[in-house]
């Protein structure tokens, strides 16, 4: 999960609106460590979840109604047969979204979804990423990889009821974040998993890097320029970071002390920190430090550098 990073003490106006405009770059943005969600995979899986989440009743044993509490409190993953995934027509404007007939099926086709919400599960996908996912599943190909939570009901309610067959289960969900699937290669993400990257590293996405605007006293557009001349070396940074973890996003910003001399800054350090890798914000941090900067006003600027991973061209 990402975080921020943030140095000690009073901020002044300069930092703080750095600090601003890295996060507003960052696309994770800061939230608390989640649980790995519970993976939902065979219809035992389904029917224990289901069996646990019934109303324990006024007699029940204390224990029964404890876990009760905590499965309604958990989150679930499962991954939804894409053969019954009807969508609504392509828009600019909202992207791709689910048809109100689409049925969701998970856990070995054992658990039928319904969203009390009436989630459609939309991705800002553009033109060609919807039609990848129409043409996988034209092929067969498609599926759907759904992170959820159960819905808070009236007490006494089962968000899990049986189909009259007894062989499969109706479960209430409240999506929260969701990835249209093409075998293993993910064609879309939606809800919180939205600004994600789509593909890893490893699957072929390539690393890019920018320069934000300089901010602080010392600030102006030669000193970003000088920068952003350094961004094969920070490319380079990232790069190494990618081959520890291939999903690596983010922005951080690098908070540079100028003696108004032309040359490398009194001193370069990371103010802020939206990816959390420590060994990419220390050579990041290197990178700045060893900058030549021109002759100007002496003091501070900080800049917010973006890390992002692009898809290679199709």
């Amino acid at each position: 999960m990402s975080r921020v990073v943030a140095s000690r003490g009073m901020w002044d106006a300069a930092r703080r609106a750095a600090l601003a405009a890295a996060l507003a770059l960052a696309w994770a943005g800061a939230r608390a460590a989640e649980p790995e969600p519970v993976f939902l995979k065979a219809p035992a899986d389904a029917a224990r979840l289901c069996r646990t989440l019934q109303p324990a009743g006024a007699g029940a044993a204390v224990g029964r109604a404890q876990a009760r509490a905590e499965a309604a409190e958990r989150r679930y993953r499962l991954v939804v047969s894409g053969d019954r995934l009807d969508f609504e027509p392509w828009d600019e404007e909202s992207g791709l979204r689910l048809a109100p007939r689409a049925v969701l099926l998970g856990a070995a086709r054992s658990l039928r979804l319904w969203m009390p919400g009436g989630d459609d599960l939309a991705v800002k996908a553009p033109r060609a990423e919807a039609q990848r996912i129409f043409q996988a599943k034209g092929r067969g190909k498609l599926s759907l990889r759904l992170t959820f939570e159960i819905p808070a009901g009236e007490a006494g309610e089962t968000p899990c009821t049986q189909a009259p067959s007894g062989k499969s289960w109706v479960l209430a969900v409240e999506p929260v974040s969701w990835e249209y699937l093409a075998g293993d290669q993910v064609l879309a993400r939606g809800g919180e998993a939205a600004d994600e990257p789509v593909i890893s590293a490893a699957e072929g996405a390539r690393p890019r890097v920018a320069v934000g605007e300089a901010v602080g006293a010392a600030a102006s557009p030669a000193v970003r320029a000088a920068l952003q001349a350094a961004i094969p070396d920070l490319t380079a940074c990232y790069r190494e970071a990618l081959g520890r973890n291939p999903r690596l996003d983010g922005a951080l910003v690098v908070e540079i002390s100028l003696s108004g001399k032309a040359g490398p800054p009194r001193s370069a350090r990371i103010a802020a920190d939206s990816v959390g890798d420590e060994g990419l914000a220390a050579c990041l941090d290197g990178v700045a430090a060893k900058a030549r900067f021109p002759a100007g006003k002496a003091g501070v600027a900080s800049m917010a550098v973006q890390l992002e991973l692009a898809p290679a061209a199709r």
